[in-house]
């Protein structure tokens, strides 16, 4: 999968909702989006002090994945999928993955598309998959901030 076809979408309850962009940020069909002050942002955009605050505070921000394009400087709102019950085929890091195991957008690699696997208090999505030999895509859901209490 490329950065353009990270979006492949393959079942389950859709929850969509309409979520204004910030003006500064690029969106594009699959992006992995987070809320802040009632905008939404890439992944790509999120900045921590080092990799464990990374963690915490994009999975307390993050939102859900987003479903329209959004130019540089466009805030008209987008089109974002927060449900929990979505599944989408992602690229991963290279890896065996047990069904319900923890992911997260790999900030380790910086390749903010690809997801890697995190302890479950940090993740934003899940596998849905058991994968006993190494692979590059799975299916996961994800858990939005949204249907986080």
């Amino acid at each position: 999968m490329t950065p353009e076809s990270h979006l492949q979408f393959r079942g389950g309850h859709v929850d969509l909702i309409r979520v204004p962009v910030r003006a500064s940020s690029l969106i594009t069909p699959g992006d992995l989006v987070w809320s802040h002050a009632g905008s939404i942002r890439s992944a790509r955009e999120f900045r921590a002090h080092n990799d464990a605050y990374w963690l915490v505070g994009f999975r307390k921000a993050f939102l859900g994945i987003a479903q329209e394009f959004s130019a540089d400087g466009q805030t008209t709102p987008i089109l974002v999928d927060v449900s929990p019950t979505s599944i989408y085929e992602r690229e991963v890091a290279y890896d065996a993955y047990d069904v319900g195991e923890g992911l997260t957008a790999d900030i380790f690699s910086h390749r903010m598309h690809c997801l890697c696997s995190v302890p479950t208090e940090l993740a934003i999505a899940r596998s849905r998959d058991f994968v006993d030999r190494p692979t590059s895509s799975l299916r996961v859901s994800f858990l939005s901030a949204f249907h986080r209490s």
